[in-house]
C-alpha cells in the first residue's frame, strides 16, 4: 500500500466495516456476509503527485471524482462490460442498516465486483505528451515499442491512437513497457482499450473536452476502477487546445495541474522515490498553499459541469439520487438607474428561496466613486448581474473593477435594458455583446440578454450555472487567468 500521511487520513468517513486496503486516494472495505464476490470502495479527498500522497486534502475532490465516473459509467456500460455494481444512493441496497441514507457515503461510494487485478497500467495515448513525450525523446521516437514519425513535437496529435501499457509498481514510479509483451499475456487487450477510450473520446468532444491520455483497469474484458476521470486522464478544453496549438503552446489541463505546478516549485518530482524514507520527509513537511487547494477543488467541480451540464449537488440529486442541499449564491443586481427597476422587478423576485439577492441603483456614468465604493460588497458576492440601457457600459466597468480587485473569477452577466426606442434598444444589445476583449457573460449564444425576460434569464442562470457557459465555451477558462506562485 502507499505510504499515506497521517493528515491526509484525518476527518475520512466512518463506516464500521473491515477495511481491505487504501490506495493512493480509495479505500476499500468488505461487505457484510452474501456480497463476498462484492466490495466497497469509498472516494477520499486525498490527492496524489508524483506517486506520492501528500499531506493536504481537496475539499469536494471525492464526490466530483464519483459523479465523473458514475456519468462515463452511465454512458459506457450499454457498449462494454463494466465491474460496477451498485453507485450512489443505490449502494444501501449492499450496506447494513445502520449506515444506510447517509448522504456522506453515497456521494463516495461504489460496490464493485471483486475481481482478479493484474499487474499492467493500460495506457492509451491520444497527444503526444507525459512519459510518452519523455521516452520519444530519449530512444529516438520510440514509445512502447511504436516507432513515431521525426520531428514531432510535445503535445501533437498521434498520426494514430497508441496502446501504450507500464508496469503497476505497488511502490514507487510506474515503468513504460513494449506493447507487444501486454499483448501477447493478453490478446485482444490492446484493441479493448483502444475502443473504449476512442468511444470516450468522441463523445467528450460534444462537451469540448479533449482526452489527450489515460489509464484504464481492464479485469479480462471488464472495464473497471475509476472510468475517465480527472485523476486517470488528462483532459483539455477543446477549443482551448486549438487556439494553443495554433500558437504552438499547450493550454492549462483541466485536471490536478495546479498541484503538479506547485510540486513542482517545491522540488516534489519524480526524482524523488516513494520508497526512500527521507523523500517521504520532504514530501510531509511541505504545506500546500490555501490558493492551490481551492482553485484545484474549484477545478474537479467546474470538470463536473463541464461533462454533466449540472452542479455537481444538482447531478448527485438528479442522476445519483442523493439527498443533498444545494448551495444558494448571494446575488448582487446593480441596475444603472432607478427607471430599469421595472424590468428586472420580477426576475428579482423570483430568486426568493434560490439565493440571497441585494439590489442597488448606481450609475457608472454619474457616480462612479460610489461603485468603486461598493468593493467590499461586491467582492463576497457569487455572481453580479449588471443591467443598464443606452451605452449599457455598466457591466463592462463592473467587470473591469473585479479583474482590477483581484477577482477575475467572478461572474459578471451583463442585461441590456429596454430603451425608449427601438433604435435605442438595439445599441444597448450591441454595446453589450460587442464591449471589447470583455469577459462579461453574455446568453450561451453569444447575445446580450435583454430586458425582462433577459433578467430573468440570467437570474436563472446565476442560480443555476456554477460556471457561466459563455465564459467557459468562448473564452479561457478563469484558471487561464491565475498563475500560481
Amino acid at each position: 500500500m502507499p505510504h499515506i500521511p497521517k493528515s491526509a487520513l484525518a476527518g475520512e468517513v466512518e463506516i464500521g466495516l473491515r477495511l481491505l486496503g487504501r490506495g493512493k486516494v480509495r479505500n476499500q472495505y468488505a461487505l457484510p456476509d452474501g456480497h463476498e464476490d462484492k466490495f466497497l470502495s469509498l472516494t477520499t479527498n486525498r490527492v496524489s503527485a508524483f506517486d506520492f500522497v501528500l499531506p493536504d486534502k481537496i475539499e469536494y475532490k471525492g464526490p466530483s471524482l464519483s459523479a465523473i465516473h458514475h456519468y462515463w459509467n452511465g454512458f459506457l456500460s450499454p457498449y462494454f462490460k463494466t465491474d460496477n455494481v451498485a453507485l450512489g444512493a443505490d449502494v444501501d441496497r449492499y450496506l447494513p442498516a445502520e449506515i444506510r441514507g447517509r448522504p456522506d457515503i453515497q456521494a463516495v461510494a461504489k460496490v464493485a465486483k471483486d475481481l482478479s487485478g493484474t499487474d499492467t497500467e493500460e495506457i492509451f495515448r491520444f497527444l503526444l505528451l507525459g512519459s510518452g513525450w519523455s521516452d520519444y525523446q530519449r530512444d529516438s521516437g520510440v514509445v512502447c515499442g511504436h516507432k513515431l514519425p521525426d520531428g514531432l513535437r510535445e503535445g501533437d496529435e498521434l498520426p494514430i491512437p497508441l496502446y501504450a501499457p507500464s508496469t503497476k509498481e505497488k511502490e514507487g514510479h510506474d515503468k513504460n513497457i513494449h506493447h507487444a509483451l501486454v499483448e501477447k499475456r493478453f490478446p485482444g487487450r490492446s484493441k479493448l482499450v483502444l475502443e473504449i477510450a476512442q468511444v470516450a473520446r468522441h463523445h467528450a468532444m460534444t462537451k469540448d473536452i479533449l482526452i489527450a491520455d489515460g489509464k484504464l483497469e481492464i479485469f479480462g474484458d471488464v472495464l473497471g476502477d475509476e472510468i475517465f476521470t480527472p485523476d486517470s486522464c488528462r483532459f483539455f478544453g477543446a477549443e482551448a487546445y486549438r487556439r494553443a496549438r495554433a500558437k504552438g503552446a499547450l493550454p492549462p489541463s483541466l485536471d490536478k495541474q495546479f498541484v503538479r505546478d506547485w510540486c513542482v516549485s517545491v522540488g516534489i518530482t519524480k526524482t524523488l522515490e516513494p520508497t526512500n524514507e527521507e523523500h517521504l520527509a520532504i514530501v510531509a513537511s511541505k504545506e500546500m498553499p490555501q490558493v492551490v487547494r481551492d482553485m484545484t477543488s474549484m477545478l474537479y467541480r467546474y470538470i463536473v459541469w463541464k461533462q454533466t451540464g449540472m452542479k455537481l449537488e444538482r447531478y448527485q440529486r438528479e442522476r445519483m439520487w442523493i439527498n443533498v442541499a444545494d448551495q444558494k449564491p448571494h446575488i448582487e443586481v446593480l441596475l444603472g438607474s432607478s427607471s430599469d427597476s421595472m424590468q428586472a422587478e420580477d426576475a428579482v423576485d423570483s430568486l426568493t428561496g434560490r439565493a440571497t439577492a441585494t439590489v442597488s441603483v448606481v450609475s457608472c456614468h454619474r457616480n462612479l466613486e460610489a461603485l468603486i465604493g461598493m468593493k467590499e460588497r461586491l467582492l463576497k458576492a457569487d455572481r453580479i448581474i449588471a443591467g443598464a440601457g443606452k451605452l449599457a457600459a455598466l457591466a463592462g466597468v463592473v467587470k473591469a473593477l473585479t479583474c482590477m480587485w483581484g477577482r477575475p473569477d467572478l461572474p459578471v452577466i451583463g442585461v441590456a435594458c429596454r430603451g425608449d426606442t427601438r433604435k435605442a434598444s438595439e445599441a444597448a444589445m450591441l454595446s453589450m455583446e460587442e464591449l471589447p476583449e470583455t469577459p462579461v457573460e453574455l446568453n450561451p449564444q453569444g447575445e446580450a440578454y435583454f430586458a425582462e425576460e433577459g433578467f430573468s434569464a440570467a437570474c436563472d442562470s446565476a442560480v443555476q450555472d456554477e460556471f457561466m457557459p459563455r465564459t467557459m465555451r468562448d473564452k479561457p477558462p478563469i484558471f487561464d487567468l491565475i498563475t500560481i506562485r
